[in-house]
């Protein structure tokens, strides 16, 4: 699947690179002396600090996410706990917005899209009240869809890892939230992360304030700002400034764990 023509300048980073024949011998001289199970922190933050100092991080992570933890499953509708050490980074922006809204978060390798849902309505603030799905476009047309109990012709998004897209050569794709509403987010996978045995994901950046919940989308978030909307009334002038500003405080993201929010 190639990547959507209309989000091809999008300036959002670095995308993801293959690793070279030279990396490549580097990193199976690498893999030779892993850490064994039971190892450290400082050993694995040492040896994770080499990998990522390969170039191409998605054959490096595609190696190092099922030898680095053991895999737990939850319960028996198959929700898997991500437990690598190596992690994405990712970026998240909400389309069709002014001022600009988008978060940048670190995950594990391993993580599902039922993992980078929750992440991403935890990170922008977002109540998890409404529908929601994952997208792989071209050409404008959907090739492939993630959701909760997905039809015939769509993909299960607690069982399906997010890195298998990125090794089918897509690192970017949608998140559409909202039921009543639409809140297109497009999704960047930018490169490896920095190693952690950190489980949840981990705030790198962002800007902007989410918007209010059954405002309109878009349009209506438009209106809202501009105080032509019934909410910015509820809201108060002092609030609307606030969202309109788009100071964002990225200490004040709080992740769930999916595990123990999860709900087969």
């Amino acid at each position: 699947m190639a990547k959507e023509d209309e989000n091809r300048g999008a300036s959002f980073g670095p995308a993801m690179g293959a690793v070279e024949a030279g990396s490549m011998a580097k990193l199976e001289a690498l893999l030779e002396r892993m850490p064994a199970e039971g190892a450290d922190e400082a050993e694995i933050e040492a040896f994770m600090d080499e990998v990522m100092a390969l170039e191409g991080g998605m054959e490096v992570i595609r190696s190092l996410a099922g030898p680095l933890g053991e895999i737990s499953v939850k319960d028996e509708c198959e929700y898997v706990r991500p437990v690598s050490a190596a992690r994405l980074l990712v970026l998240i922006a909400v389309l069709e917005t002014k001022p600009r809204i988008w978060r940048r978060v670190s995950l594990p390798a391993d993580v599902s899209f039922y993992d980078l849902h929750c992440a991403i309505q935890d990170s922008f603030g977002w109540l998890d009240v409404g529908e929601h799905c994952f997208e792989v476009r071209e050409g404008g047309e959907v090739e492939v869809v993630f959701k909760r109990k997905p039809a015939e012709t769509e993909f299960d998004e607690v069982t399906s890892p997010v890195s298998e897209l990125v090794l089918n050569g897509v690192s970017q794709f949608h998140y559409l939230y909202g039921t009543d509403e639409r809140w297109d987010h497009l999704i960047l996978i930018e490169g490896a992360a920095e190693a952690s045995r950190e489980a949840l994901p981990k705030m790198a950046g962002g800007e902007g304030l989410c918007p209010p919940e059954g405002v309109g989308g878009p349009e209506g978030f438009r209106q809202f700002l501009e105080g032509n909307h019934p909410m910015a009334h509820e809201y108060g002038p002092e609030l609307v400034a606030r969202i309109r500003e788009g100071g964002f405080d990225l200490a004040s993201v709080r992740f769930r764990d999916p595990a123990e929010s999860f709900k087969g």
